[in-house]
């Protein structure tokens, strides 16, 4: 049952992305991760995208546009391997977050009555474009898996008709994805699982890409743009949420506000540290960040030793106002927690 649902739910997305641009994976992955341990889906999703480019090649041939790939693709191969590499040093989680970003700035796009003619790109710096836009799809493909949504503006503006920007996109990016399947091998994460789900996905795939073409046709040139721009902005909004989710996470981000009578206080926290901002009405803005006890003068150390007792100190926080330093204490003792702070004059 989950197998069939996955081959329509494949058919779908293929047939959606091929007039969109993409956003196959969007749609597919949360599928595949039901079957599939999380880093194996991948894998899985990579062979159906290199089918569905591969398909859409061969069902197109003819309205593929040679001036473009020949700039395109020399540019895009070796910045595969660069994106790849680059995973060796930092997460593209934060990367996610800047692309979606940019894909929702499209929102305006998509309820706009009209939208407007992409401006072309002079013929005499298109190869120059070509190139550039080749690089940074190459690196983003092997850094963060992301290539067709993001580009679907460029391509509107190179005067090709709906057929030729699919077309020629199957052509620039069939090789991204073998190059990604290669590496994903290599890393071993093409289990046996993993393929038999990817040709599953492979074979709606194919479906779609047979029917692309008469789905072209019933389509005109200004709503299938519409429909790219729709996709742009849809997976802005949901590569935003889910990588901020994960940002947050990952760096155990949080935040607090308390109120009281006097002041407003503000608490963010990021790995384990912590920053507080109170706004006092005698007293003004205070900074607040934790501290040691080894950061206080040896003579306050002996007032809050004598003030503690027998308890533990909790916490240790310096406070930062326009009135100078303060440092506010936390203890615990008999089972309940005290706090006060040490007078401006023993920590001048």
């Amino acid at each position: 049952m989950l197998l069939a649902f996955i081959l329509l739910g494949s058919i779908a997305a293929f047939l959606l992305s091929s007039v969109a641009g993409g956003g196959a994976g969007l749609l597919l992955m949360p599928v595949l991760v039901l079957l599939l341990p999380a880093a194996s889906a991948p894998a899985a999703l990579s062979i159906g995208t290199a089918t569905s480019s591969a398909s859409r090649l061969i069902v197109l041939r003819k309205r593929i546009r040679w001036d473009v790939v020949r700039w395109f693709v020399p540019a895009a191969v070796p910045a595969v391997f660069a994106g790849a590499w680059l995973l060796t040093f930092f997460p593209p989680i934060y990367i996610q977050v800047l692309i979606g970003l940019f894909l929702m700035g499209n929102l305006p796009a998509v309820f706009r009555k009209t939208i407007a003619r992409p401006t072309p790109l002079p013929v005499e710096s298109r190869p120059r474009q070509l190139l550039l836009v080749g690089a940074a799809a190459g690196v983003l493909s092997g850094f963060t898996g992301a290539v067709g949504l993001l580009f679907n503006r460029f391509y509107y503006r190179l005067e090709m008709d709906k057929e030729e920007i699919v077309a020629t996109r199957a052509a620039n990016e069939v090789l991204l994805h073998l190059i990604k399947l290669v590496l994903y091998a290599s890393f071993g994460l093409l289990t046996e699982r993993a393929l038999f789900a990817g040709a599953v996905v492979a074979v709606g795939a194919i479906v779609a890409s047979v029917i692309t073409p008469f789905t072209l046709r019933r389509l005109n040139e200004v709503f299938f743009r519409r429909i790219g721009l729709a996709a742009m902005a849809i997976a802005g909004v949901t590569m935003t949420t889910t990588s901020s989710a994960q940002v947050i996470a990952q760096n155990r981000l949080g935040a607090a506000v308390s109120v009281a009578p006097r002041e407003v206080e503000l608490t963010t926290r990021a790995r384990g540290r912590q920053l507080s901002v109170e706004i006092d009405t005698i007293e003004g803005p205070v900074i607040e960040v934790p501290a040691r006890l080894t950061e206080i003068p040896a003579e306050a150390r002996a007032e809050i030793a004598r003030k503690v007792g027998q308890g533990s100190v909790v916490s240790v926080e310096k406070a930062l106002s326009l009135a100078g330093r303060q440092w506010e204490i936390e203890f615990r003792r008999d089972g309940r927690v005290y706090e006060f702070n040490l007078p401006r004059a023993d920590v001048d």
